[in-house]
């Protein structure tokens, strides 16, 4: 959808961060850096109006309003590395299946490129993206290095079906296996405490807010309904959303 928007957009920002463009690249963005940033810029400024007339409609201080404009130009900036995440995540969680289908192609002698396309279905953008590098007319094994994708175990494991022998290969896919189930304790370890900050996040914080409320006057500060309205209806939601899609783009896919 981005590259959509910012197909044609002007490069007005010209900016160099190498860390940011490769990761638009993994994610499958094809415009340029320089429109990336620009677009953001201009979609955050283009924001501090109508927050101006939000803060003045709910009585909260004009300041608020430079402050949400980048909060959501730095969610711009580090919204490649969430969704590179979360699609690192969702390779790693299907590779130990694929080596042991491929360990079963590999014992009977099957052509190596054949394995691979076998593959797309599982993995159909990253195989594309593989196949392209194919067609330019390079073979499997130069190929395999110019591969890059959001997962360096998926391109260790494309090398090691370019390269290892059955018996490697084998060996390989069983550390896979024995990988995932320690990613599984791991993550069956943070769940616990990711439930119980969601808990203070999804149901005290709105509490205490509530109690902050109640106790406004003998505090000697005024929260006027609308603050209150948006707040509940605004914030709060927004805030267990961005903690949802923070801990989707993190978790461990089975």
């Amino acid at each position: 959808m981005l590259n959509k928007f910012t197909a044609n957009f002007p490069q007005l920002l010209p900016i160099t961060d190498k860390n940011l463009e490769k990761n638009l690249q993994l994610i499958g963005y094809s415009s340029s850096l320089s429109a990336y940033v620009s677009f953001a810029a201009i979609v955050s400024i283009l924001l501090v109006p109508l927050l101006l007339v939000a803060c003045n409609l709910l009585d909260f201080p004009n300041y608020f309003a430079i402050i949400a404009a980048i909060i959501c130009f730095e969610s711009f900036l580090f919204y490649p590395q969430l969704q590179k995440q979360r699609i690192q995540n969702e390779l790693d969680a299907r590779l130990p299946l694929a080596a042991q289908l491929v360990s079963a192609d590999l014992a009977t002698h099957s052509n190596r490129e054949d394995i691979i396309a076998s593959m797309r279905e599982s993995f159909p953008t990253q195989i594309e993206k593989l196949s392209k590098i194919l067609r330019k007319g390079y073979p499997l094994n130069i190929a395999v290095e110019y591969f890059d994708s959001p997962s360096t175990n998926f391109k260790s494991f494309v090398k090691n079906v370019a390269h290892s022998p059955f018996e490697e290969f084998e060996k390989y896919s069983n550390e896979l296996i024995e990988e995932q189930k320690n990613k599984y304790k791991i993550f069956q370890a943070k769940s616990n405490l990711l439930g119980m900050i969601f808990i203070s996040v999804s149901a005290i914080l709105p509490a205490f807010f509530s109690a902050l409320v109640l106790l406004a006057n003998l505090l000697q500060f005024a929260i006027t309904p609308l603050q209150v309205l948006f707040c509940f209806a605004i914030v709060f939601p927004a805030i267990d959303l961005l903690f949802i899609y923070y801990l989707e783009s993190n978790a461990v896919n089975w």
